[in-house]
């Protein structure tokens, strides 16, 4: 699956920075000269020249001790910034977007059960079986259907789709999976599932006769936001469910025959 190994090299980079940044400690301060000096040694007083020529040394190393420490300091709060920022986006991306959550699972934790899941070919044939026969399910489903765990399911899945037994795309904010060898008019037609806000969709069209309804108006009806409607929108129109009644940009939509066939069927 695409992304797996974007997902593991930057989880990889953002733990070293993360161990490195905590590493990170402030430079010891470097101890004045004079701490070395027997206090009971008497010494020379300078001559003139030498007081007007000799550099405080004690200043110079207090001015480098002060530029390592805001290099040190700022390379830090980098590297800290940046891990706990993936880390943010790795666990709000999982926590409400499935697909992403697939994603992470596969380049993540897979790895992890990989030998200890290779001998199951029960699971997986297990998992097969039940896509085959429930073309178009989801990744939430399938796992609590099966009653197994999200790592162990995105294993096999990861593991069916490399083999070519299975295929999956992206649906909104799920991620669904057919057969492989399944024929293309019933790919075409469980890809775009008509069910929910795209049955209402075709239902409230359907009410309207070939007059059609824009989608102002459908928005209006459904209490939907434009956003959402044009989603649903250009999936049914991509499978000819409906069709523009003319060629102005926004002219109302009204169902196709396909369309009238699904209503007819639900009825």
């Amino acid at each position: 699956m695409r992304g797996k190994w974007s997902v593991r090299i930057l989880t990889l980079l953002a733990i070293i920075s993360l161990c490195y940044g905590l590493s990170l400690d402030e430079p010891e301060k470097s101890q004045s000269s004079d701490s070395d000096i027997d206090p009971f040694e008497t010494l020379d007083s300078p001559t003139e020249s030498d007081s007007n020529d000799a550099i405080p040394e004690s200043a110079n190393n207090k001015e480098s001790i002060n530029i390592d420490d805001d290099v040190g300091n700022g390379l830090k709060i980098k590297l800290i910034s940046f891990s706990s920022g993936f880390i943010s986006i790795l666990f709000l991306g999982s926590l409400f977007f499935e697909f992403f959550r697939i994603i992470v699972l596969i380049a993540l934790l897979t790895p992890l059960i990989a030998k200890k899941q290779a001998s199951k070919e029960l699971t997986k044939g297990r998992i097969l079986g039940f896509i085959e026969a429930n073309a178009g399910i989801h990744f939430s489903a399938l796992r609590d259907a099966l009653k197994l765990a999200n790592g162990v399911t995105a294993y096999h899945l990861h593991a069916l789709e490399t083999q070519g037994a299975i295929i999956s795309w992206r649906d909104g904010k799920l991620r669904r999976y057919s057969s492989a060898d399944l024929p293309k008019h019933e790919f075409d037609t469980i890809s775009t599932p008509i069910v929910g806000t795209r049955l209402a969709i075709l239902q409230i069209l359907s009410e309207a006769g070939s007059i059609g309804l824009t989608n102002k108006e459908i928005t209006k009806k459904l209490a939907i936001s434009k956003q959402l409607l044009s989603h649903h929108v250009r999936k049914l129109d991509a499978n000819r469910f409906i069709e523009k009644s003319n060629t102005k940009k926004n002219s109302p939509w009204r169902l196709t025959h396909q369309g009238s066939a699904i209503i007819k069927s639900t009825v």
